[in-house]
């Protein structure tokens, strides 16, 4: 990671300030995090405090997180304790998750427990994480239970799951069944997501009904969808439909969405509307976003409106985010503020942030993913 592994103190402890962080006893950082595998047992404590988190009976974390995998006891319970985990029946962790794959009873339940899920009747969960391929039919309706879910109908989930690929059709509407999904006269899903590629019409409508996606007019979706780059116009205007997208003035997105670089006027606007965000002050968006690299001064402003951003005192934001390397202390703030950030004392942030820059696609999707 060059993730999180430079974060000057004060800056490392304003990013977690809202979960208790403190970075005044932790001088050197350089180094601090390799995935999440070194962390010094006090900002372990400190990225976890919020959730109750204690460091002070674990001395060594030089291996203590392998994504995941050999996380002890106590920091598992730690790690999940908000949720009602307890470790204490927990004595060996080495091999306790390897992509949570091999989550012993205890832990399934513990994990899921906010959402109701109960164990007792799972003896065996060596295999029953693939990536969540053959989740059992309890932790499937586990799993989804908050949402409304129940197997009671689907007896074999052995191949239920490969990557949301071939979801049978009860629990693909039981998946999205709080967003309003049917699935009745849909009998086929065996190739109904190949990533949210190939997503039928009827499909389609489902995924984005709660936002009042229509698919009626829309008859081919095989490839509506290629991660989101080749979006026809009337499903562009249904993903953004509840922002209060319209895509009527739109009428060639073949490449309209190359990761949100080349997002025109009316979309960018669109995209942000719900925020406050209005794209009339900004004709050209050819390039407006490079993966939100330059954003000029009203998007930027935009962008972060609800959060009480104001780029009004920033003029020159051409190079201001290179994937949140270089925020000014203004807008660094401006980021966190929700968090309780403040950086009037730190005046150089060029190299503050050296590790947002190698962040996959699938961990950026998930950093942003509860942010719109």
């Amino acid at each position: 990671m060059g993730l999180l592994i430079q974060i000057p103190r004060l800056l490392w402890c304003c990013l977690f300030k809202y979960r208790g962080c403190h970075g005044a006893a932790y001088s050197n950082t350089s180094a601090a995090m390799g995935l999440l595998i070194q962390l010094p047992r006090l900002q372990w404590c400190c990225l976890f405090k919020y959730l109750g988190c204690y460091g002070a009976a674990y001395s060594n974390t030089a291996a203590a997180m392998v994504l995941l995998i050999q996380i002890p006891r106590l920091l598992w319970c730690c790690l999940f304790k908000y949720r009602g985990c307890y470790g204490a029946a927990y004595s060996n962790t080495a091999a306790s998750m390897v992509l949570l794959i091999e989550i012993p009873r205890l832990l399934w339940c513990c994990l899921f427990k906010y959402r109701g899920c109960y164990g007792a009747a799972y003896s065996n969960t060596a295999a029953a994480m693939v990536l969540l391929i053959q989740i059992p039919q309890l932790q499937w309706c586990c799993l989804f239970k908050y949402r409304g879910c129940h197997c009671a109908a689907y007896s074999n989930t052995a191949a239920a799951m490969e990557l949301l690929i071939q979801i049978p059709r009860l629990p693909w509407c039981c998946l999205f069944k709080y967003r309003g999904c049917h699935g009745a006269a849909y009998s086929n899903t065996a190739a109904a997501m190949v990533l949210l590629i190939q997503i039928p019409r009827l499909l389609w409508c489902c995924l984005f009904k709660y936002r009042g996606c229509h698919g009626a007019a829309y008859s081919n979706t095989a490839a509506a969808m290629v991660l989101l780059i080749q979006i026809p116009r009337l499903p562009w205007c249904c993903l953004f439909k509840y922002c209060g997208c319209y895509g009527a003035a739109y009428s060639n997105t073949a490449a309209a969405m190359v990761l949100l670089i080349q997002i025109p006027r009316l979309l960018w606007s669109c995209l942000f509307k719900y925020r406050g965000c209005y794209g009339a002050a900004y004709s050209n968006t050819a390039a407006a976003m490079v993966l939100l690299i330059q954003i000029p001064r009203l998007p930027w402003c935009c962008l972060f409106k609800y959060r009480g951003c104001y780029g009004a005192a920033y003029l020159n934001t051409a190079v201001a985010m290179v994937l949140l390397i270089q925020i000014p202390r203004l807008l660094w703030c401006c980021l966190f503020k929700y968090r309780g950030c403040h950086g009037a004392a730190y005046s150089n942030t060029a190299a503050a942030m050296v590790l947002l820059i190698q962040i996959p696609r699938e961990p950026w999707c998930c950093l942003f993913k509860y942010r719109g």
